[in-house]
């Protein structure tokens, strides 16, 4: 299946590492990248609908193992995961709206 990252999911993948960088945990930056991309390239894109599914949304929701990220995506037509957002669990996350849809 083929992964797009929308400009949010993007945004927000590079601010939670550049936090953990402005801490002083560059190698915790680098783990954190390495476990995110690798499970959605992994697992996500060969088990795509194992997350929770939000049907209001019509999107679902699944946490990283072994992390504190949570993702949230859209399974499209034609093959396409469409990674949309990715909030750490500490952030308010009730309130997203899945405003990147594709073309």
């Amino acid at each position: 299946m083929k992964v797009v990252y929308t400009p949010t999911a993007i945004r927000q993948l590079e601010n939670q590492l550049a936090y953990l960088v402005s801490q002083g945990a560059q190698r915790a930056a680098v783990a954190a990248r390495e476990r995110i991309t690798a499970f959605i390239s992994d697992f996500l894109a060969v088990y795509p609908r194992t997350g929770r599914l939000i049907p209001e949304k019509q999107i679902y929701e699944i946490w990283i193992p072994r992390t504190r990220y949570v993702i949230f995506y859209r399974v499209e037509a034609e093959e396409t995961l469409r990674i949309l957002a990715l909030f750490h669990s500490a952030q308010e996350r009730s309130t997203f709206t899945p405003e990147d849809r594709a073309p």
